[in-house]
């Protein structure tokens, strides 16, 4: 009686070990080309993050990693000028402006792509800012 116990045990382990095997491999082949790469993933999660007339002027542009920075370089110039400013009621201004950057990319006038965004959006910040300021003092 005891061996026969023990053979018992034997078998269930080994069917055990060979189905998590054949599992794997083929968890393995259908996984692998479907998976997204890191860059699809950060843009798709960018998609939802940041407002949808920015992320579609934006992303034809860029690949995820170049998209976050990218998006990261316009929250930095903005808030140097004003932190109230809210790219969702002039997002218009910061596309037709980051448009113009890239046109003059695209003819070779420009040596640094993201210097050149920075300061351009910068100075449109300013600009909206001192609008915004100039129509408070205008209602008074």
């Amino acid at each position: 009686k005891p061996n026969d116990s023990n053979e018992e045990k034997a078998d269930d382990q080994a069917e055990t070990i060979s189905l998590i095997s054949c599992n794997k491999n083929n968890t393995l082949e259908t996984a692998e080309p479907n998976k997204p790469t890191e860059d699809e993933i950060i843009k798709r999660g960018l998609k939802h993050a940041i407002p949808a007339p920015i992320y579609d002027a934006l992303s034809p542009f860029f690949n995820g990693r170049e998209l976050y920075n990218t998006y990261g370089i316009l929250l930095r110039a903005k808030a140097k000028i004003s932190r109230t400013i809210t790219l969702e009621e002039h997002h218009e201004r910061y596309v037709d402006a980051f448009y113009n950057v890239i046109r003059l990319y695209k003819a070779g006038k420009v040596r640094s792509l993201n210097g050149l965004l920075y300061v351009t959006w910068q100075r449109l910040t300013a600009e909206i800012s001192r609008q915004i300021k100039a129509e408070l003092l205008a209602e008074l």
